[in-house]
């Protein structure tokens, strides 16, 4: 992220729920990287609605899942 010029493609990266969590490791590790916890935060929100998204559609297509594979 350090690399990346600011504008459009620094709020594009930090779309990704993945960038948080890599920026951490590498400030951890490395000393070096940017940490937020908003961003962080961020993560973690978006990890848990693709999980409850996730958790309904298997709810709904279970019955029929077997069938399918």
């Amino acid at each position: 992220m350090s690399t990346v010029p600011e504008g459009k493609m620094k709020m594009i990266l930090m779309a990704n729920p993945l960038t948080p969590i890599v920026e951490g490791f590498k400030y951890a590790f490395l000393g070096s990287g940017h940490f937020s916890w908003t961003s962080l935060g961020y993560s973690a929100g978006v990890t848990a609605v693709i999980l409850i998204i996730g958790i309904i559609v298997f709810h709904k297509t279970e019955r029929n899942f077997i069938d399918t594979v």
